[in-house]
């Protein structure tokens, strides 16, 4: 056993005896990290707000997810469902769980797109989707798989 894994999936167990009240908001928010809301938001960027950021925004946020798919192959870490029986799959997931494409997501697209208009409170909604966004997977990783920046190194 991994002492590290051990610890993340100790917060994890703390979060699931939320469930199932915490699970419809969290289902909410992760929802804003998910590939269906990229599908949705980045074109309506595009063709509505500003076609500039619309096609950087696009650009980093895929390469971002390419660098997040190859970093999971060569890390291929479990996800808490997979490590542990007792934490339940809240979420589907795939794929191994480090780093966490939903953390990674929210932090470059929310991040960038808050960066890009430069208002207060469009940095102030950026920063609690940054955070909320990894909390909403409960049970999909654990807190070192939101908290690295690659393979193996904590970053705070």
């Amino acid at each position: 056993m991994d002492p590290i894994l051990d610890w993340g999936v100790g917060i994890v167990l703390w979060f699931q005896m939320s469930s199932p009240s915490l699970d419809l908001p969290f289902r909410i928010i992760t929802f804003m990290g998910n590939e269906g809301f990229f599908i949705l938001v980045l074109p309506f960027i595009y063709w509505c707000v500003d076609r500039r950021t619309g096609v950087r925004l696009s650009i980093l946020f895929l390469f971002s997810a390419y660098i997040n798919s190859a970093a999971k192959v060569f890390a291929s870490q479990p996800r808490p469902f997979q490590y542990d029986a007792r934490v339940k799959q809240i979420v589907n997931a795939g794929g191994g769980g480090l780093p966490s494409g939903h953390t990674q997501s929210a932090l470059v697209f929310w991040g960038y797109f808050a960066s890009c208009f430069k208002r207060p409170l469009l940095w102030v909604i950026a920063g609690l989707l940054i955070i909320l966004i990894p909390l909403s997977w409960y049970g999909g990783h654990g807190c070192r798989q939101c908290l690295t920046i690659d393979s193996g190194h904590e970053s705070l």
